[in-house]
């Protein structure tokens, strides 16, 4: 590819919202608390939803590995809460319970049942998980 045209495609790529360069920023990224809390630890995970110019947003982090083990990068997905509570508001196995989406630590990451779904709700504010949460092992994730 010509360099002119490349840089002309980097130029749309940057200016596009579905792609931010973190190479540009203020701070180098791999300097930056992003990079360390979740590149480095090199584990799968979740972000806290958090709020964003398009609307309130969490962040997957996966991890991707060599057939030796090694770590090669971390491909990052920004998916939509929105979206999310509309996947799991389907039925569930004969109309017998609801899906609910929890991080590692217990934070609420999706609740098609709740009216709004406030960004502070922990297993703690749903009854039904009160009693099951200490069995639940948060060392083995999904995804």
């Amino acid at each position: 590819m010509p360099s002119d045209d490349r840089e002309a495609r980097d130029r749309d790529l940057t200016a596009s919202s579905l792609y931010r360069n973190l190479a540009t920023e203020p701070e180098p990224y791999h300097q930056s608390d992003r990079y360390r809390s979740y590149f480095l630890t090199q584990k799968n995970t979740w972000t806290t939803p958090y709020q964003s110019d398009r609307g309130t947003l969490l962040t997957h982090y996966s991890q991707i590995f060599d057939d030796k083990g090694e770590w090669l990068g971390t491909a990052v997905v920004d998916i939509d809460r929105t979206y999310l509570n509309d996947l799991l508001s389907g039925t569930v196995y004969k109309s017998g319970g609801k899906l609910i989406l929890l991080s590692q630590s217990g934070a609420v990451i999706a609740d098609p049942s709740a009216p709004v779904t406030d960004p502070t709700l922990t297993y703690q504010d749903i009854p039904e998980l009160g009693a099951v949460w200490p069995s639940i092992n948060p060392k083995v994730g999904g995804f």
